[in-house]
């Protein structure tokens, strides 16, 4: 995830090549650390539930989640920016992505991604109104912005 690299691949059957980055990240744990072969190539590999389009959604939800969280703490109390930038997706649907700009406890000014949100129109109440529901979605006050 932190490579961008999409899950899914194109030919996800068993006797592939290349069965898409998440199978061949899954194969690749599964040889290098101890023990995870039992679990992963025996188990997870077998069953279309554990490694289908489901659980690699949950599995990134999970991630950023506990992503949120880790930021969250970093910036503690203090007050953050925030970073906002709008866009037009390949569908052409208006797009804002959301980071936060935050100093450290060490001192060094720091920027996260916090996320990407549809937005109807490209008008500044608009947009005001999807980063305020975005910090209250992760329990983030706009008084500390």
């Amino acid at each position: 995830m932190l490579q961008g690299l999409a899950f899914r691949g194109h030919d996800e059957i068993k006797d592939s090549l290349n069965q898409g980055n998440f199978h061949e990240l899954l194969k690749w744990l599964a040889g290098n650390l101890d023990g995870a072969d039992k679990v992963v190539l025996q188990n997870a590999l077998n069953d279309p539930e554990m490694t289908g389009p489901k659980m690699m959604e949950d599995l990134v939800n999970a991630c950023a989640r506990e992503t949120t969280r880790l930021i969250k703490q970093d910036i503690g109390e203090e007050n953050f920016a925030i970073l906002a930038c709008l866009f037009t997706d390949a569908c052409h649907n208006e797009q804002l992505v959301v980071c936060l700009q935050y100093v450290d406890k060490k001192g060094r000014v720091v920027e996260r991604f916090l996320g990407v949100v549809h937005i109807e129109n490209p008008k500044a109440a608009t947009i005001k109104s999807a980063i305020e529901s975005l910090l209250r979605e992760h329990s983030l006050s706009w008084s500390r912005v």
